[in-house]
């Protein structure tokens, strides 16, 4: 079975998954995009194709027709983004040999929106589901909004969103004493309020846990300015981007928990990979990786920015209660959020339009 998937560029964190979809039986996997060529930096397992594009306002249009080439597969998978435009009207070629999937997040999510905000988009956005053979997203979250459009719940599929991790923590005794903030630092993530809430318990307990802030970005040499200020260099480590999976492995090994206060991305898998609690705002900005949290059992969902810094005084008194909480992470990771999971999320999709 000859199955592609079309998506902007090729995320080296997507490539695990696609080389675990690419091993399974019967399927033949390309993935083609419109980033940089993978191919001989990475181990693939797959074929990988670059497609030449070209803006026109906020769409993207492919230079080439594709009609033809996908003619010569089974399935064929397109990220569900609307500026994709040319890709939505794939369901609608007369005499295809192709089942069309469009996978994705489902609803409107961004820095600026809320996860499922109302936009005047939704009418297209669901009018093109309405003609794909199936649909996958990031989470369940989106299922219950499609069938209540209309939308045949039998093709409506998940593929919770995920990452791998190393996962060579072992049974090796080691300390969990440290806090860890990873993503890329901008104000919209209220890394200001997580730092403030930091400073105000370190006036109190100058024993608080150190921070480790992974990630790089704009806010990064005001962030830095504003450590060396309150003399805090000692407590609050600056790591910058950290790609290698090894290096994010030590610090994690040491976190007891992981806090980003308004943004809940992919770091909510890894952290739980790692089996450490994830701390955020219970709207915090999301693809849908939020709703892993289980709040006070695999992590903590705070209603008010003003918690950070109670729930920062708790993890010192009662360091115990996140421990277990970080142990119930890993658990809900291996279970439902791995990535073998979301490799059958994709076969179950694949199977379905198939059949």
């Amino acid at each position: 079975m000859k199955v592609i998937i079309i998506d902007n560029e090729l995320m080296r964190y997507r490539i695990p998954i696609f080389n675990m979809l690419a091993q399974k039986d019967g399927i033949e996997l390309t993935i083609a995009h419109s980033g940089k060529l993978m191919q001989g930096k990475v181990n693939l397992l797959f074929k990988e194709i670059i497609l030449d594009t070209y803006s026109l306002s906020r769409f993207v249009f492919y230079k080439k027709d594709l009609f033809q080439y996908l003619q010569s597969f089974d399935i064929v998978i397109v990220n569900y983004e609307l500026r994709l435009l040319s890709l939505m009207f794939l369901p609608f070629y007369k005499h295809r040999n192709f089942k069309i999937i469009f996978w994705g997040i489902g609803v409107r999510a961004s820095y600026a929106h809320r996860l499922g905000a109302s936009t005047v988009w939704d009418i297209i956005r669901f009018y093109f589901a309405k003609h794909a053979d199936a649909l996958l997203f990031y989470s369940s979250f989106p299922i219950s909004i499609y069938e209540n459009k209309g939308i045949d719940p039998k093709k409506l599929f998940i593929a919770n969103n995920t990452v791998e991790v190393s996962n060579k923590l072992g049974d090796a005794p080691f300390q969990r004493n440290r806090m860890i903030f990873v993503g890329s630092l901008y104000k919209e993530k209220k890394i200001y309020q997580l730092l403030k809430s930091y400073l105000a318990v370190y006036k109190r307990n100058p024993l608080i846990p150190c921070l480790d802030v992974v990630g790089d970005g704009e806010e990064m040499q005001a962030i830095r300015n504003y450590i060396d200020r309150h003399a805090l260099s000692s407590k609050i480590i600056l790591h910058g981007a950290i790609f290698d999976e090894e290096k994010l492995e030590e610090l994690f090994k040491h976190a007891i928990v992981c806090i980003s206060p308004d943004q809940a991305g992919l770091s909510v898998l890894k952290s739980m990979a790692y089996g450490v609690p994830f701390i955020t705002h219970k709207n915090a900005i999301t693809g849908g990786e939020r709703l892993n949290i289980k709040h006070n059992l695999n992590g903590i969902l705070f209603d008010k920015f003003e918690d950070i810094e109670l729930i920062i005084e708790d993890v010192i008194i009662n360091p115990s209660r996140y421990l277990k909480m970080g142990e119930n992470a890993k658990k809900y990771y291996d279970e439902f959020a791995s990535p073998e999971v979301m490799v059958q999320g994709f076969m179950n999709a694949i199977l379905y339009v198939k059949k």
